[in-house]
């Protein structure tokens, strides 16, 4: 059995994986994993295909929750504008209204490139949500996604990827509940499961 991973939001592709796929990749406001992770296994029961989401996401995190917010708004403060106008143009041609085109189109807030929230939607972070804050901080954001049954994991990029990864690693792994009965042997090594 090979798995399928579908990288789509939108009804249809949640559809598609629920007929097809078997994990919905999405990049979404935490706030909206639950409620696109719960469609999936609405659809997913019609079917009896077993499925799961995984989230992209960036994470920002530093000492403190200003640090954070600090390098969040440094990064947002220096965007390419140029880079951001030519990634919308596909956007506006597309005619679905929902999914990751939306998703896109929601960062740009009034008008201005870089206006969106970046823990929601912001152009200086490809329209990819951010988890923003102190080690503590994203710990407990992390763990609320984890906390879903039907979210099996996350992927996380970083503003400095050799930093970004090492404090994972160091600082923020260590506060995870959803990681402290981690077994090697049952659940695979640093990179999970199975899968």
């Amino acid at each position: 059995d090979i798995p399928i991973i579908s990288a789509g939001m939108s009804g249809a592709g949640r559809e598609f994986v629920s007929t097809i796929g078997g994990y919905n990749f999405i990049f979404s406001s935490p706030m909206k994993i639950p409620r696109l992770a719960d469609d999936l296994d609405k659809m997913a029961q019609a079917t009896g295909k077993e499925v799961a989401t995984y989230a992209l996401l960036h994470l920002v995190a530093a000492e403190t929750d200003d640090k954070a917010w600090q390098m969040c708004n440094d990064i947002v403060e220096q965007a390419d504008f140029a880079a951001i106008e030519n990634m919308l143009v596909p956007a506006g041609l597309d005619t679905h209204q929902d999914g990751n085109i939306q998703q896109i189109r929601s960062s740009v807030e009034q008008g201005e490139l870089a206006g969106g929230n970046p823990e929601e939607a912001n152009m200086a972070f490809m329209g990819i949500p951010a988890l923003i804050g102190s080690y503590e901080t994203v710990a407990r954001k992390i763990d609320d996604i984890a906390s879903h049954p039907k979210v099996k994991g996350i992927l996380f990029s970083w503003p400095e990827w050799v930093s970004g990864i090492r404090d994972f690693g160091e600082k923020i792994i260590p506060l995870l509940d959803c990681r402290k009965d981690w077994d090697v042997a049952r659940d695979g090594g640093l990179r999970g499961g199975s899968f």
